[in-house]
């Protein structure tokens, strides 16, 4: 059965205040309701739920057969590729920054009382525009919705045309846009403040700030704009004022556009973040030396990075090895385990396996770092790289995948010579195939003789 639903919504609503939505329908029902931003909605076409309609339409019989057949003769797709693009998250932006703040409001499960009322209490936020207030109710076998529009306005409404982010040193101008939805003309003063987040460490706060004098000497095509300007609006027009400002520092600056009327005593405002974040992307800086009782070495670690995204780390060994721990490291902590990947990490265990006994394990939050086990890495490498031969004697580039890939092939074979000579279990049968699948390429004019390449300290 249908279940009636009734809601009563304000039409109109300001920003930053409560309204109270209130939904009439049968005692006891079950209630939700949804606040969204009707921009939101028109983006997917989106309709308001109608169970009711779901679940009492009419529907043609239908029958559904079914087979086992795929679970006997599957259909394998083609590996997949890749794996390492989540290291690119490191590269992203240190100073988050969430501008765009979607409005998006769900109530929960909410009870109908003795008179199947319910009133719900919903925050407007800094917002302009539409809202669609949805309500789905039901009880036992009955359904129903209903849906309205709520339009949120000021009297003033303020729009700020500002890039997503900036870098220390650029200099943005930012269009404020004022509108009047009033019948009266609105004279009064329009500016902008500035602020930002205290750092942590300086507690300097000046993260943005009007240009100075200096500044525009070295900025050439700039002009001085002031902080504030008196402005004159009409009934149901706009105002455009411009404002300049300069990035200074790093971290997450706060602008707020005000309105201050001429003798009102409310002021309209807006308040907006934009990211200050690095201009140069990710950096890693090492290096290396020697340090003897006669001759200590100075360390300096002073550097230019940021502090919220700064990593140090410093290892002393007697071993001149050591100078490699940096690149030994990046191969056993990478994460992915393609043909090639698998070789990498296992190949300079063959040669450096007490530099790689000496580096810790990360084993996640929580637990304590553990030594690498170099031979027991070799060996599970070895044990992965055999489960990876194809009929023709090759090697998939993935497990479980069903092309070849010669090149991968000829270094895992390398791999597969190099550790049978270091001692360590290899399968002569695998490697065979591997060698003859080489050779029978290598008479193909397509190939390129593999070449191994050593580079002296």
């Amino acid at each position: 059965t249908h279940l009636p639903v009734a809601l009563k919504v304000a039409a109109l609503s300001r920003s930053q205040t409560f309204q109270t939505i209130e939904v009439r329908t049968a005692p006891r029902a079950q209630v939700t309701l949804a606040v969204v931003d009707e921009g939101i909605l028109q983006r997917k076409n989106y309709r308001t739920p109608d169970p009711y309609g779901y679940f009492y339409q009419k529907r043609a019989l239908e029958v559904n057969a079914f087979d086992i057949y795929p679970f006997l003769l599957p259909e394998l797709g083609s590996s997949s590729s890749g794996g390492d693009a989540a290291d690119m998250a490191k590269r992203t932006s240190p100073v988050p920054s969430r501008r765009v703040k979607l409005v998006a409001k769900w109530s929960g499960i909410l009870m109908a009382d003795a008179a199947g009322i319910v009133r719900y209490k919903v925050r407007v936020p800094q917002f302009s525009g539409a809202l669609r207030v949805m309500a789905v109710a039901y009880k036992d076998d009955a359904f129903g919705n209903a849906e309205q529009t709520m339009k949120v306005a000021d009297p003033v409404v303020i729009s700020t045309a500002l890039p997503r982010f900036a870098s220390p040193g650029d200099t943005l101008d930012v269009p404020v846009t004022f509108t009047n939805t009033t019948k009266k003309t609105i004279s009064g003063t329009a500016g902008l403040l500035i602020g930002g987040e205290a750092d942590k460490q300086t507690g300097a706060k000046v993260l943005m700030t009007l240009p100075t004098a200096d500044d525009l000497k070295q900025a050439r095509d700039f002009t001085s704009l002031a902080a504030s300007q008196p402005v004159v609006i009409a009934p149901n027009a706009e105002r455009r004022v411009l404002f300049r400002i300069l990035a200074r520092t790093i971290g997450n600056g706060n602008l707020t556009a005000v309105l201050r009327p001429t003798g009102g005593k409310e002021d309209f405002k807006e308040v907006l973040e934009i990211p200050i974040r690095p201009a140069a992307p990710l950096e890693k800086r090492t290096g290396s030396g020697e340090a003897t009782a006669s001759a200590p070495a100075a360390l300096n670690l002073r550097t230019d990075f940021l502090s919220t995204g700064q990593r140090s780390r410093l290892m002393l060994s007697r071993s001149p090895l050591t100078q490699f721990s940096k690149d030994l490291s990046y191969l056993l902590e990478y994460p992915y385990g393609c043909l090639e990947q698998t070789v990498s990490a296992a190949f300079p265990q063959l040669y450096f396996g007490d530099l790689a006994a000496s580096l810790a394990q990360k084993m996640g939050a929580g637990r304590k770092p553990q030594r690498y086990n170099p031979n027991y890495n070799v060996q599970e490498a070895i044990r992965k790289i055999e489960s990876m031969q194809l009929y023709n004697g090759s090697l998939s580039y993935w497990p479980g995948g069903d092309y070849d890939n010669w090149w991968a092939t000829a270094y895992a074979a390398h791999f597969l010579l190099e550790a049978k000579q270091a001692g360590f279990a290899v399968n002569q049968s695998t490697l065979n195939k591997v060698l003859s699948y080489l050779q029978l390429r290598l008479k193909k004019r397509e190939t390129e003789t593999y070449q191994y390449f050593t580079v002296d300290g």
